[in-house]
């Protein structure tokens, strides 16, 4: 029955899984209610009461950020149903279900460690256009960069002489144009810019 507790849980953790799509390869997710894990067409008998429990699972706020999520109804041809449900891959990973990452692997679909959330997070930094060396370190300030090396070192072999004897900007500017801080006033040095 869809309406059992263990069903929608399990349910609800395939959809996370496909939502994160741990192996980035942009395709959705299916899942077919009425396939027995054995690959046995068994069917369901109410269609509606299937996409009723699909939309409280996409309604109870267990599941955050919320991916799409469709539902297909399929009648085959000895007259069964199944409900396909379509999970597309989210555009900004992770996605919890009770707090929790799932991610898929093979055929199956099991809690997220350590190392799968820190790719799903870096994922989310370069679809939102940032990399982990752009961001900020919020407790560093400039003092902690090695401006010296910065200066004499880095910026001569990034960008040509001319354009660094014309632009007149000021140490904040340099910072913030090549990445090695963010904001300015005072600049909060980034990751790379700790690092170079």
């Amino acid at each position: 029955s869809f309406t059992s507790g263990n069903i929608r849980e399990r349910i609800s953790a395939t959809v996370c899984a496909f939502a994160n799509a741990l192996a980035d390869n942009d395709r959705p997710g299916v899942i077919l209610i009425g396939v027995a894990d054995s690959g046995e067409i068994v069917g369901i008998p109410d269609t509606d009461a299937v996409k009723t429990g699909i939309d409280e699972i996409k309604s109870d706020g267990r599941i955050q950020p919320l991916p799409s999520v469709v539902t297909r109804s399929i009648q085959l041809v000895d007259g069964k149903h199944v409900m396909a449900v379509i999970v597309q891959p989210a555009s900004l990973p992770p996605v919890r279900f009770k707090g929790q990452i799932f991610v898929r692997m093979s055929a199956s679909t099991r809690d997220g460690n350590a190392e799968d959330e820190r790719v799903l997070n870096e994922r989310r930094r370069h679809r939102a256009g940032r990399s982990f060396d752009s961001e900020g370190i919020p407790h560093a300030s400039v003092d902690d960069l090695d401006t010296r090396y910065f200066e004499e070192t880095y910026l001569p072999s990034a960008i040509s002489r001319e354009i660094l004897l014309a632009n007149g900007r000021t140490l904040d500017e340099k910072l913030t144009t090549t990445r090695m801080a963010i904001g300015n006033n005072p600049s909060t040095p980034t990751v790379a810019g700790l690092l170079t």
